[in-house]
């Protein structure tokens, strides 16, 4: 048979099925993500809380404690801000769906930006992942230092001087867990 060039409603059905399923394990992942964010968050403020609570500590480790409390204050917002926006490949999706549909643009320049936009936010997720994994690990070693300090040499007059390095023990451990979990995720184009 003759080879035909261009580009058939087929092409353009398989684009929205492949930014379909895109769109949907983007979501799952960001908002998983965003769970994440929200619990190691919500975990620092009640740590943050703890210290607080305890007068010697809040005397003795203002710093490390004000520390923790805008550590929490940026996990929480940036885990609701990943719960209430949509994803890149949400707002793909819709974006294609929509110039389709009103035809303000060609499909077959549709259809190549698209593939283009698709290659770029792959190369995009996987440099993400990586940051994202060196900023999860650089925490909990900052975190476990910081535990190993005050494990070692406590404050003279602290009522319990290890509840506040067992809870940055803890802390550390998970989020350097985290960071490892994020690395070893596929992006959604990966997984697709």
């Amino acid at each position: 048979p003759e080879p035909v060039y261009g580009l058939t409603d087929a092409d353009l059905t398989r684009m929205d099925h492949y930014l379909v399923a895109l769109a949907g394990n983007d979501q799952t992942t960001r908002r998983a993500l965003g769970l994440s964010m929200l619990g190691v968050g919500a975990m620092a403020a009640a740590a943050t809380t703890g210290l607080m609570l305890d007068s010697k500590t809040r005397h003795d480790s203002p710093v490390g404690i004000s520390s923790l409390g805008f550590l929490s204050a940026g996990l929480l917002t940036t885990g609701l801000y990943y719960n209430l926006t949509k994803s890149p490949g949400a707002r793909a999706l819709e974006s294609f769906r929509l110039e389709l549909a009103t035809r303000r643009a060609d499909p077959a320049q549709l259809f190549v930006r698209t593939e283009g936009w698709l290659q770029r936010l792959d190369a995009q997720e996987r440099a993400r992942r990586k940051t994202m994994f060196w900023v999860f690990e650089g925490l909990g070693l900052a975190l476990v230092s910081a535990a190993t300090v005050t494990a070692i040499a406590p404050p003279k007059d602290a009522t319990n001087p290890y509840v506040g390095p067992a809870i940055l023990y803890t802390e550390g451990a998970f989020i350097a867990a985290l960071g490892i979990f994020m690395l070893s995720q596929p992006t959604p184009n990966e997984r697709i």
